[in-house]
């Protein structure tokens, strides 16, 4: 990989930092911490997903979803309920609420900063295809 791709993980990895933190910034902008403004992310209107679920893509364990939970449920931003196949299963779903602050939390972390207003539509099309294609390449299984 040589310099080169040294260089480039390294500016990746720093911007990657620079993301979570602005990320971080926009959810406390609307009262949420990072972890419950990810879970609404996550969730998808119409949708209700199992709790525990959602603790591989937070990077958590399964039991400090709850709290997550709790404070979103406090919220009024997301019901509570149990799966019909087996009551077992906490299942959640975002309510009305819940669907208007994803969607401003969407709107707000996707929005380009304003460095990439500089750059041409090709050079967006290209930075946009690489991207992909690193994302693609490591969430790619390997063999082990």
């Amino acid at each position: 990989m040589g310099n080169a791709g040294s260089r480039a993980w390294r500016t990746l990895s720093e911007l990657a930092a620079l993301i979570q933190t602005r990320q971080s910034c926009i959810s406390a902008e609307i009262g949420l911490t990072m972890p419950q403004g990810h879970v609404l992310c996550l969730l998808e209107p119409g949708k209700a997903v199992a709790t525990g679920r959602l603790a591989e893509p937070l990077g958590c364990d399964a039991s400090n979803v709850t709290g997550i939970v709790d404070r979103l449920d406090s919220l009024g931003l997301i019901k509570r309920g149990f799966a019909e196949e087996d009551r077992r299963v906490r299942m959640i779903a975002l309510t009305e609420r819940g669907v208007e602050l994803r969607t401003e939390l969407l709107e707000r972390i996707y929005t380009p900063p304003r460095p990439l207003e500089s750059l041409t539509e090709e050079e967006l099309q290209s930075l946009d295809r690489i991207l992909v294609e690193l994302w693609r390449d490591l969430r790619r299984p390997r063999d082990v």
